[in-house]
């Protein structure tokens, strides 16, 4: 999962006193297809051992492709 937090200006959205950011969802379904989305989500959502950086700006790299098209092999769990 890649997950930018947003800057520390204006206001948050909330949930359960968790911080709300945008994150890149990539997901796998049972027949194999990927699917991707751009989604609001707490932090509570990220996996045990998930590390968060303040990100003023980002930009998607070649393994950051791969990820999306499922190939490479990079992604090695699914949420």
């Amino acid at each position: 999962m890649l997950a930018a937090r947003p800057m520390r200006q204006g206001p948050r959205g909330e949930e359960k006193g968790q911080a709300m950011f945008k994150a890149l969802i990539i997901d796998k379904a049972q027949d194999g297809s990927i699917t991707q989305s751009i989604e609001q989500i707490a932090e509570n959502r990220l996996p045990e051992g998930d590390v968060l950086v303040d990100v003023a700006f980002s930009t998607l790299n070649y393994k950051d492709g791969l990820c999306l098209t499922g190939g490479g092999g990079l992604v090695r769990t699914y949420p």
